[in-house]
């Protein structure tokens, strides 16, 4: 047989076992004529129907015989697919270093579609980090690219535009725009991505406060999502149909579907962000009925999903506005733990204690007013922080540079501020644009107009907003001198580090670690 006969063949038998006979005929056909693009197309088509950890040694099979080719456009295409399996599994980081290596190579080739489909994939990252209007303005990009070339990955962008909108809160956008994705989707008779829409469009209703479109949606989008084994995007959909019947005051019909959220949890380890309301919610549902053991445990699920959330994503999880903060849950946990031990000896000595502490309890109740006037300021502070980035200021004129640079530059910064380079003492701009191998003025520019800051105010406040999560979240730190914190942030001198944390905050360390306290 040919390669497009054996090729219709592995169509034909996709996700079957009958397709592995005609897996290894094109493989060991191109091998044996020595043809390296079908060597590299067979290896290819093996990922498609093998399990994870295979797909990756596919993988590298690919990649190393595209490297034969000396063909910047095929090596680039197969770093590119390994990309984009680390991306399936949620290793984000991994994926994007592949997409960066892949770009770089993809540039100087003439194959647009290679390089819209980079960009797609990087877009993604962008998404997952949080930087929503950096995302939305490659998306729309690759929309306008594919949408006479390619109707699939045209109806695919507009449904990642659909997310983006609905995160920003523009859900006006978001229905208009998944409307137009169903409309293609009736014109070009693709209906794979219906199931996908729903769900986007029904959480995008939950949002709303459209409860009973959104309900509709996301239930009409469950029985594929199990077909497909797709557990991330069925979470979601469990989550925010508890959301809406929790909203709505009908908990006792949110609650099964929190269960299902937690068992996809203990099963694949899958949380994001905004999953992470799943267990507040359990954990409320469970003090109403004055269950103590099953709030135990799940305060330290809770812990487990903040430990794999800030892990995936440091810069994400730090915008989450937490209603269990880390300290809060190990306080309440050892507090549930100690009360459970000690409830007979209190019954038993409860008038005795009462005696005792009912002057130590009118001063804390002096105190704890006093304490609640000064945290106005804070709880102020900790509602504005953090604060969104300012993209493409209109007062700030656009960078005068090649498109493809500015995307590139872009790229570098969002891996730059991942790796936590802006830690590094005396990092001039000089420098960090060498290591970007471009000069300074451009990167600049980039940084004036898309973060809205100056240089040195840009990476102060890069450091500022570390500092201020590692002192939330590690106690030690707080017992550090402005000179070590200081020294752990990445600034000359403790003057220079507490001049930019008040100007950050409005107060100053001392007091913000207090409240900490």
């Amino acid at each position: 047989m040919d390669y497009n006969s054996l090729y219709d063949k592995i169509d034909q038998y996709k996700s079957k076992k009958n397709v592995y006979p005609y897996l290894e005929a094109y493989l060991t056909k191109a091998k044996k004529e020595n043809n390296l693009t079908e060597i590299i197309t067979g290896y290819k088509n093996y990922i498609y129907e093998v399990e994870y950890s295979q797909r990756l040694i596919y993988a590298d099979s690919m990649i190393a015989v595209a490297e034969l080719t000396k063909n910047n456009e095929e090596i680039g295409s197969a770093i590119l697919t390994k990309g984009i399996i680390y991306y399936s599994e949620k290793e984000h980081n991994k994926a994007l270093d592949c997409y960066l290596t892949a770009n770089k190579l993809i540039v100087s080739t003439n194959n647009d579609y290679l390089k819209f489909k980079t960009q797609y994939n990087i877009a993604h990252v962008k998404y997952y980090l949080g930087f929503y209007n950096e995302a939305i303005s490659l998306f729309l990009k690759c929309s306008d690219f594919f949408q006479t070339k390619n109707p699939r990955a045209y109806i695919n962008c507009l449904h990642s535009l659909t997310l983006c909108y609905t995160r920003i809160g523009n859900y006006q956008a978001s229905a208009e725009t998944n409307k137009l994705a169903i409309d293609k989707s009736k014109k070009y008779q693709d209906f794979s991505m219906i199931p996908y829409l729903n769900h986007s469009a029904g959480i995008n209703d939950y949002f709303r406060k459209s409860y009973k479109d959104g309900l509709t949606k996301l239930k009409s989008s469950i029985p594929e999502l199990i077909k497909q084994k797709d557990l991330a995007n069925l979470s979601v959909a469990y989550f925010y149909i508890a959301s809406i019947y929790w909203d709505t005051g009908k908990r006792e019909l949110a609650f099964p579907y929190l269960l299902k959220v937690d068992q996809i949890f203990s099963d694949k380890k899958y949380i994001r962000p905004d999953l992470r309301k799943n267990y507040e919610m359990i954990i409320d549902y469970y003090k109403g009925k004055s269950d103590n053991d099953s709030v135990l445990l799940y305060m330290t699920k809770l812990l487990e999903a903040d430990k794999i959330i800030e892990t995936n994503s440091k810069y994400l999880s730090t915008k989450i506005t937490k209603e269990y903060d880390t300290v809060k849950l190990i306080d309440e946990t050892k507090k549930i733990k100690d009360e459970a031990k000690n409830e007979k000896a209190m019954k038993i000595g409860l008038f005795v204690i009462v005696l005792f502490l009912l002057p130590a309890s009118i001063y804390l109740l002096y105190k704890n007013r006093k304490l609640t006037n000064s945290k106005r300021h804070f709880e102020l502070f900790k509602k504005n922080d953090p604060k969104e980035d300012t993209l493409g200021s209109s007062k700030i004129q656009r960078p005068n540079i090649p498109q493809e640079l500015e995307e590139e530059l872009l790229t570098k910064l969002v891996k730059f501020e991942t790796n936590l380079g802006f830690l590094k003492k005396d990092l001039k701009i000089e420098k960090l644009a060498t290591s970007f191998n471009t000069n300074y003025k451009y990167l600049s520019q980039i940084i004036n107009f898309h973060k809205g800051l100056s240089y040195p105010d840009y990476m102060s406040d890069l450091r500022i907003s570390y500092i201020i999560k590692k002192l939330e979240e590690d106690p030690k730190l707080r017992k550090y001198s402005n000179n070590a914190l200081a020294e752990e942030s990445g600034f000359k001198n403790a003057p220079s580090f507490a001049n930019a944390f008040k100007n950050k905050t409005g107060m100053s360390v001392n007091f913000f670690i207090d409240q900490i306290k």
